[in-house]
Protein backbone atom coordinates (compact mmCIF):
# COMPACT_ATOMS: atom_id res chain seq x y z
CA UNK A 1 0.00 0.00 0.00
CA UNK A 2 1.25 3.33 -0.49
CA UNK A 3 2.22 6.31 1.63
CA UNK A 4 0.47 9.26 2.19
CA UNK A 5 2.33 12.27 2.16
CA UNK A 6 1.10 16.03 4.06
CA UNK A 7 0.86 18.69 2.29
CA UNK A 8 4.59 19.91 3.42
CA UNK A 9 5.74 16.81 2.02
CA UNK A 10 4.31 17.47 -1.58
CA UNK A 11 5.48 20.90 -1.82
CA UNK A 12 8.74 20.38 -0.65
CA UNK A 13 8.86 17.88 -3.80
CA UNK A 14 7.42 20.63 -6.15
CA UNK A 15 10.05 23.10 -5.10
CA UNK A 16 12.91 21.10 -4.90
CA UNK A 17 15.49 22.66 -7.32
CA UNK A 18 13.41 26.01 -7.31
CA UNK A 19 15.87 29.16 -6.80
CA UNK A 20 15.28 32.57 -7.38
CA UNK A 21 16.62 35.18 -9.85
CA UNK A 22 19.23 37.74 -8.95
CA UNK A 23 16.52 40.51 -9.79
CA UNK A 24 14.15 38.68 -7.77
CA UNK A 25 16.05 38.80 -4.77
CA UNK A 26 17.04 42.24 -5.47
CA UNK A 27 13.58 43.17 -5.72
CA UNK A 28 12.23 41.24 -2.36
CA UNK A 29 15.39 42.89 -0.41
CA UNK A 30 14.06 46.42 -1.92
CA UNK A 31 10.31 45.19 -0.28
CA UNK A 32 11.58 44.15 2.96
CA UNK A 33 14.43 47.14 3.49
CA UNK A 34 10.94 49.38 2.52
CA UNK A 35 8.98 47.51 5.24
CA UNK A 36 11.58 48.31 7.90
CA UNK A 37 12.07 51.75 7.04
CA UNK A 38 8.13 52.34 6.87
CA UNK A 39 8.32 50.79 10.66
CA UNK A 40 10.81 53.56 11.64
CA UNK A 41 9.17 56.65 9.58
CA UNK A 42 6.05 55.53 11.39
CA UNK A 43 7.29 55.49 14.52
CA UNK A 44 9.18 59.04 13.98
CA UNK A 45 5.93 60.67 12.70
CA UNK A 46 4.14 59.14 15.90
CA UNK A 47 6.66 61.03 17.99
CA UNK A 48 8.16 57.70 19.81
CA UNK A 49 11.77 58.11 18.49
CA UNK A 50 13.50 61.21 18.20
CA UNK A 51 15.11 62.60 14.36
CA UNK A 52 18.50 60.92 15.51
CA UNK A 53 16.97 57.58 15.99
CA UNK A 54 15.36 57.85 12.83
CA UNK A 55 18.25 58.50 10.62
CA UNK A 56 20.35 56.14 12.99
CA UNK A 57 17.68 53.26 12.39
CA UNK A 58 17.50 53.98 8.46
CA UNK A 59 21.21 54.45 7.79
CA UNK A 60 21.76 50.81 9.55
CA UNK A 61 19.37 49.12 7.08
CA UNK A 62 21.21 50.21 4.20
CA UNK A 63 19.21 51.80 1.24
CA UNK A 64 18.54 49.97 -1.80
CA UNK A 65 18.11 53.49 -4.24
CA UNK A 66 14.58 52.67 -5.58
CA UNK A 67 13.25 51.23 -1.94
CA UNK A 68 14.78 54.62 -0.66
CA UNK A 69 12.74 56.39 -3.25
CA UNK A 70 9.75 55.03 -2.61
CA UNK A 71 9.80 55.65 1.26
CA UNK A 72 10.71 59.51 -0.18
CA UNK A 73 7.83 59.35 -2.53
CA UNK A 74 5.64 57.92 0.11
CA UNK A 75 6.41 60.67 2.65
CA UNK A 76 5.72 63.44 0.39
CA UNK A 77 2.65 62.22 -0.69
CA UNK A 78 1.33 62.03 2.38
CA UNK A 79 1.96 65.73 3.04
CA UNK A 80 -1.56 67.16 3.57
CA UNK A 81 -2.08 70.66 2.12
CA UNK A 82 -4.32 71.55 4.86
CA UNK A 83 -2.49 69.99 8.15
CA UNK A 84 0.45 69.99 9.94
CA UNK A 85 3.43 68.52 7.73
CA UNK A 86 6.89 69.54 10.38
CA UNK A 87 7.32 65.85 10.86
CA UNK A 88 7.34 64.91 7.50
CA UNK A 89 9.46 67.99 6.24
CA UNK A 90 11.61 67.11 9.12
CA UNK A 91 11.91 63.13 7.59
CA UNK A 92 12.85 64.65 4.32
CA UNK A 93 15.47 67.04 5.41
CA UNK A 94 17.03 64.59 7.81
CA UNK A 95 17.06 61.19 5.59
CA UNK A 96 17.83 62.79 2.11
CA UNK A 97 18.50 66.51 3.18
CA UNK A 98 15.44 68.21 1.28
CA UNK A 99 15.13 71.56 1.98
CA UNK A 100 11.03 72.56 2.99
CA UNK A 101 11.25 75.82 1.67
CA UNK A 102 9.95 74.51 -2.50
CA UNK A 103 7.03 72.79 -0.53
CA UNK A 104 6.15 75.56 2.07
CA UNK A 105 5.87 77.69 -0.98
CA UNK A 106 3.51 75.70 -2.63
CA UNK A 107 0.95 74.89 0.21
CA UNK A 108 1.01 78.77 1.07
CA UNK A 109 0.06 79.35 -2.68
CA UNK A 110 -2.43 76.92 -2.36
CA UNK A 111 -4.04 77.67 0.79
CA UNK A 112 -4.25 81.79 0.51
CA UNK A 113 -5.74 80.71 -3.24
CA UNK A 114 -8.42 78.21 -1.42
CA UNK A 115 -9.17 81.22 0.82
CA UNK A 116 -9.73 83.68 -1.30
CA UNK A 117 -11.83 81.49 -3.12
CA UNK A 118 -13.86 80.47 -0.07
CA UNK A 119 -14.64 83.97 0.73
CA UNK A 120 -15.96 84.61 -2.58
CA UNK A 121 -17.39 81.18 -2.47
CA UNK A 122 -19.31 82.22 0.99
CA UNK A 123 -20.03 86.19 -0.01
CA UNK A 124 -22.01 84.60 -3.51
CA UNK A 125 -23.62 82.05 -1.51
CA UNK A 126 -24.34 84.87 1.18
CA UNK A 127 -26.40 86.69 -1.45
CA UNK A 128 -28.08 83.92 -2.92
CA UNK A 129 -29.54 82.87 0.93
CA UNK A 130 -30.50 87.29 0.87
CA UNK A 131 -32.39 86.39 -1.99
CA UNK A 132 -34.57 84.36 -0.53
CA UNK A 133 -35.09 86.49 2.54
CA UNK A 134 -32.89 84.73 4.59
CA UNK A 135 -30.44 87.29 6.03
CA UNK A 136 -28.66 88.57 9.53
CA UNK A 137 -25.11 87.99 11.84
CA UNK A 138 -25.99 84.64 12.67
CA UNK A 139 -26.27 82.60 8.67
CA UNK A 140 -23.07 81.17 7.64
CA UNK A 141 -23.43 79.70 4.18
CA UNK A 142 -22.42 75.92 4.68
CA UNK A 143 -19.59 75.52 1.78
CA UNK A 144 -19.05 71.70 2.67
CA UNK A 145 -22.95 71.25 1.47
CA UNK A 146 -22.24 73.18 -1.84
CA UNK A 147 -21.70 71.57 -4.64
CA UNK A 148 -19.62 74.01 -6.57
CA UNK A 149 -17.70 74.64 -3.62
CA UNK A 150 -17.02 70.99 -3.57
CA UNK A 151 -16.34 70.83 -7.24
CA UNK A 152 -13.68 73.38 -6.71
CA UNK A 153 -12.38 72.18 -3.76
CA UNK A 154 -11.48 68.57 -4.82
CA UNK A 155 -9.35 69.50 -8.25
CA UNK A 156 -7.63 72.68 -6.66
CA UNK A 157 -6.20 70.05 -3.19
CA UNK A 158 -5.30 67.39 -6.37
CA UNK A 159 -3.49 70.23 -8.35
CA UNK A 160 -1.56 71.04 -4.74
CA UNK A 161 -0.82 67.19 -4.19
CA UNK A 162 0.69 67.01 -7.62
CA UNK A 163 2.77 70.26 -7.63
CA UNK A 164 4.28 68.87 -4.35
CA UNK A 165 5.05 64.84 -6.10
CA UNK A 166 6.86 67.17 -8.94
CA UNK A 167 9.60 68.49 -6.09
CA UNK A 168 9.67 64.33 -4.42
CA UNK A 169 13.14 64.37 -5.96
CA UNK A 170 14.31 67.53 -5.77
Amino acid sequence: MGEIKSTLDLIMEKTRGLALSEEEKKKLKGQEWLGKARGWAQRYLDGMIGPQDLKTGIAALGEPEEAGNLLKQELVEAINPEGDNEKRWEALEILWGLSRAPYVRIIEQFRSGLAEAERRRAEALAGLLSEKGISGTAVVPNLQGDPEWLAHYGPAVQDCREALMALKYN
